[in-house]
């Protein structure tokens, strides 16, 4: 009987949290879609990357949005990139030895947050196919900046509408 309870209670938290995630991701973009629809702007979407990071849920909801993206892409009703990046990091902390990540750990009463021992594991190469599954911050921006003068006088071709993490 406590099995069942515990399983009803995943699944309605599972639920709950794909409800979230539709109104966040696709909701937004429906939203965001409609009051620029038939304009001239260019729309940048950051979508997501599938990742052992990444809940299903999440994943789908940022799918949907993408498909949305496309639609009125195709509908010549906004002009849209999307890019996939993987779980974004940057190299703030990069620079620091083991021991001075540990001494502001324990003396800066948690400052560090698990985010920046992650950006800092990552940063220097503790991490296991780096490359597949993470996008530098700083390369993120110059992909999106380089994409946004690139785009500024013309049509998005149908080539460059999803940028994958491999080419960010």
């Amino acid at each position: 009987m406590s099995n069942d309870i515990f399983k009803n209670q995943t699944q309605k938290s599972q639920l709950e949290t794909a409800k979230e995630f539709y109104k966040w991701n696709f909701q937004s973009m429906e939203n965001i879609a409609k009051n620029v629809s038939n304009s001239k702007t260019k729309l940048i979407y950051i979508s997501a990357k599938n990742s052992p990071l990444a809940t299903k849920e999440y994943i789908a909801s940022k799918r949907l949005s993408e498909k949305l993206i496309l639609e009125k892409s195709e509908q010549k009703l906004l002009d849209g990139v999307i890019f996939r990046p993987g779980v974004i990091y940057d190299n703030r902390l990069k620079q620091l030895s083991v021991f001075e990540l540990l001494k502001l750990m324990f003396t800066m009463e948690n400052k560090i947050s698990l985010r920046d021992l992650i950006n800092y594991l990552i940063s220097n190469g503790f991490a296991f196919n780096k490359n597949l599954y993470f996008t530098n911050m700083d390369n993120l921006n110059d992909k999106i900046c380089e994409t946004i003068i690139e785009t500024e006088n013309c049509h998005i071709s149908n080539k460059k509408r999803i940028i994958s993490n491999s080419n960010i």
